[in-house]
């Protein structure tokens, strides 16, 4: 059931409390895109802020004039706020794009200007606004293209690089609302009504259902969250293996299957941390490959070879 909550507040309390639990202080350093989400953002640490804050806006050029118009609009905002801004040029490599897509590739930049700003300005954290739709896209569009449990932990509330995600509690209608107390109009990206991207067709998709869909997707993520620590506990347990930086050698696996797939996922991810090429239908097949396994491709960079007893997974030779 989706319990009642008063959009002009709730915004600036959920960061209150979450600065709180989290021992958030500043200079924090909020990502401002110009968008719903990230404008409430900047908004509401105003209000629930104690300490110091810096916005960061990074420009890809990806819509021309639009994309101008977004930096312009942050920079109105913040200095009606009275918040420094700091503005960085994000015009992406098209190597890059070509190789993983223009969403993946935009994200990539835009998260290492928002670590420059972060360097340059001394601020402790990237606060980026992220909310429960976001949450609930991720972990469906996980599920439709073979996220096994680890994937299907969604976006993370504070991430080890010192991201952090302090709207993912609250809904895009509850963040729609705030901006309208507040008669704020944001900007509205096109880009996010282009049906090539997956994201947006996951969007349209859930628009359809009842509200509680989203509240149930983002659930999911909770629940795996927790079972994912205690999976790697017991694969702690299990982990008879000898590392270096470029394979893995198994004196030993697992019988049961979940573990064989959590082990070998764990050490894929260990020798390529960027591949995003096992799905968890292929952990599966090759868990129950293992026992009669000779050599077989992993990902584009590593592959699997039985030399004796032993397993080893290595980066291609």
């Amino acid at each position: 059931m989706t319990e009642n909550r008063y959009p002009f507040t709730v915004i600036s309390d959920t960061l209150r409390s979450f600065f709180q639990a989290h021992g958030i202080r500043g200079p924090l350093l909020l990502a401002v895109s110009g968008g719903g989400d990230s404008t409430a953002l900047l908004v509401a640490s105003t209000e629930a802020a104690d300490f110091p804050l810096i916005a960061g806006h990074v420009n890809h050029h990806l819509r021309g004039a639009e994309s101008d118009l977004d930096e312009q609009f942050v920079r109105d905002l913040c200095a009606r706020l009275e918040i420094p801004l700091h503005v960085a040029d994000g015009t992406l490599d098209p190597e890059l794009v070509r190789q993983f897509g223009v969403e993946a590739a935009a994200r990539e930049v835009r998260i290492a200007r928002l670590q420059e700003i972060r360097m340059t300005t001394g601020a402790a954290f990237i606060a980026t606004a992220h909310q429960k739709n976001d949450q609930a896209e991720t972990v469906l569009m996980r599920l439709m293209t073979g996220g096994g449990l680890a994937a299907l932990r969604g976006i993370h509330a504070v991430r080890e690089d010192g991201i952090i995600r302090p709207l993912l509690s609250v809904r895009r209608s509850e963040i729609d609302a705030f901006l309208r107390e507040r008669t704020i109009t944001p900007r509205s990206d096109s880009s996010n009504r282009d049906a090539r991207f997956l994201r947006n067709r996951v969007r349209a998709l859930l628009a359809e259902f009842d509200p509680s869909a989203i509240d149930n997707l983002a659930a999911v993520a909770e629940r795996a969250r927790d079972q994912v620590a205690i999976l790697e506990r017991l694969v702690d347990t299990v982990d008879n293996t000898i590392s270096t930086p470029s394979e893995t050698r198994f004196l030993s696996m697992p019988d049961a299957p979940s573990l064989r797939e959590a082990l070998l996922h764990r050490h894929i991810r260990r020798l390529d941390p960027a591949s995003r090429d096992v799905s968890a239908a292929d952990l599966q097949r090759l868990a129950r490959q293992l026992d009669s396994v000779k050599r077989v491709s992993v990902t584009k960079w590593l592959e699997l070879i039985r030399r004796g007893d032993a397993l080893i997974l290595r980066r291609w030779s």
